[in-house]
C-alpha cells in the first residue's frame, strides 16, 4: 500500500492520537524524586485534580501523592517501579518460553487485584446518566472512532462507508453510566523497584531476573494492593459504559494470553457490550496504527511490546457478531477492519509526523515507567 500524507491528517493525529503531547518532566528533590505533568490544552489539570483530590478518601485503592499543583500541570511522588502492563507482557514472554503454570498464575492474579479495584471505582462513581445535575461528559465516541479511522482512510488512500458507526456509538452513548477510568494497565504501576527498567542494559535481562523472582516465589509473595498504583485520571471528565474499562482491563492484548474465566465470550455479549468493545477496540488499534504509518520512530519505542493487528483480528468478529444481530446491515466495517489488518504490516520509510514538525525528533518516548 502506498501513503499519501496531507498535513490535515497529521494536525488530526497530533491533536487527538499522538499520546506524547502531554510533556513530563521528572524532578529530584531533597527528600524524593517527583514527577510533573503538563497539560495537554485538551483536558483540564484542574479538572483532574478536583477529581483525584476528591476520589482519594472514597477509594480503597492508591494514587501517587500529589505534591503540587498549577492550572497547567500537577506534580506527584514518582514510583520507580513497573507498569503492569510491561510486566505482563514479560511473563507472556517467559510463558511461551517454558511449561510453567506460575507465569500464567501470576498474571492472573495481577489482573484479579486491578479488577476489585477498578469494581470499587465504579461502584463508588456510578451516576444517574438521566440526571440533569450530571457534570460529566459523554465520552465522544463517534468523534474519536472518525477521528481515527478517516486519518487511516486517507493516509492508505482507500474509500470506506463509515455510516454504519454512527448506530454503534448511539447506542454506546445511551448506555453510560460511570467515569471513564481508562483502567488499561499501562495507567498501573508497580512499586517494584528492582523491575525499573533503568537497573537492566536490556530487556533480556530484566525477564531473567522475573524469571527468578517467578520461580522463588519472591514475585508472588510482593504481588498486593500495597504495591499497587493507579495514574491518569484525565479521562473522568468523560461517562462511558460500565463495561468498556473492562474490556480495557481484562481485554487488552497484555491480558490477552492470560485464561481468564471472567472475560465473556461475544456470543454471551449484549448489543450494547458489542458495541462499547467495538469502540475501545477501534482506538487501541487504529491509535497504534496511526502511529506506526505517520510517527513510526515513536512508534517503535512507545508500541514496541505492542501488536496493533491483534485488535483488528477481534475487530472482524466483533463486526461479524453485530451484523448476525442486526445492528448493522452491510459488511462495509468488516471490509474496512480486513483493509487495516493488511496494512499492519507496512513499515513506512520515514516517520512523517517529525518531518513536518522536525523538534519533535527530540521529544522523549517512553515504554515502561517514564522516563526510559
Amino acid at each position: 500500500m502506498k501513503l499519501k500524507l496531507l498535513e490535515a491528517d497529521l494536525v488530526r493525529f497530533e491533536q487527538d492520537l499522538w499520546k506524547d503531547a502531554r510533556k513530563l518532566e521528572l524532578n529530584s528533590g531533597k527528600q524524593q524524586q517527583t514527577i510533573r505533568r503538563y497539560s495537554d490544552k485538551l483536558i483540564s489539570v484542574k479538572e483532574e485534580y478536583r477529581f483525584i483530590t476528591g476520589m482519594i478518601d472514597r477509594v480503597s485503592f492508591q494514587v501517587p501523592r500529589i505534591i503540587d499543583h498549577t492550572d497547567n500541570s500537577i506534580s506527584f511522588r514518582y514510583i520507580a517501579g513497573t507498569r503492569a502492563f510491561n510486566l505482563l507482557m514479560d511473563l507472556r514472554t517467559l510463558s511461551l518460553k517454558e511449561n510453567n503454570e506460575k507465569y500464567q498464575s501470576i498474571g492472573t492474579r495481577l489482573i484479579e487485584l486491578l479488577g476489585y479495584d477498578l469494581q470499587d471505582f465504579q461502584a463508588k462513581f456510578k451516576v444517574d446518566s438521566s440526571d440533569s445535575n450530571t457534570q460529566a461528559a459523554i465520552y465522544p465516541a463517534r468523534e474519536k472512532l472518525f477521528n481515527v479511522y478517516e486519518i487511516l482512510i486517507s493516509v492508505l488512500q482507500f474509500e470506506a462507508d463509515l455510516t454504519e458507526i454512527d448506530v454503534i456509538t448511539d447506542i454506546y452513548s445511551q448506555h453510560v453510566s460511570v467515569p471513564f477510568r481508562d483502567a488499561t494497565t499501562k495507567n498501573t504501576i508497580l512499586n517494584l523497584p528492582g523491575l525499573f527498567k533503568r537497573n537492566f542494559k536490556s530487556n533480556k535481562e530484566k525477564q531473567n531476573t522475573i524469571k527468578k523472582m517467578v520461580l522463588s516465589g519472591e514475585l508472588e509473595d510482593k504481588l498486593g494492593k500495597d504495591i499497587i498504583y493507579h495514574i491518569d485520571f484525565s479521562g473522568c471528565c468523560y461517562l462511558c459504559p460500565v463495561f468498556d474499562d473492562w474490556v480495557a482491563l481484562r481485554e487488552h492484548e497484555a491480558a490477552g494470553w492470560l485464561e481468564l474465566k471472567t472475560v465473556p465470550s461475544l456470543d454471551d455479549l449484549t448489543i450494547p457490550e458489542l458495541c462499547t468493545k467495538f469502540v475501545r477496540y477501534s482506538r487501541f488499534g487504529g491509535r497504534k496504527l496511526a502511529y506506526r504509518l505517520l510517527n513510526h520512530e515513536g512508534y517503535q519505542i512507545r508500541f514496541g511490546l505492542d501488536s496493533e493487528e491483534f485488535y483488528f483480528q477481534k475487530l472482524k468478529e466483533i463486526c461479524k457478531k453485530l451484523r448476525e444481530k442486526g445492528v448493522i446491515k452491510s459488511h462495509n466495517l468488516e471490509i474496512l477492519i480486513t483493509t487495516l489488518e493488511k496494512a499492519t504490516g507496512i513499515t513506512p520509510e520515514t516517520d512523517y509526523f517529525h518531518d513536518w514538525k522536525s523538534h519533535h525528533r527530540n521529544h522523549t518516548y517512553y515504554s515502561d515507567v517514564f522516563p526510559d
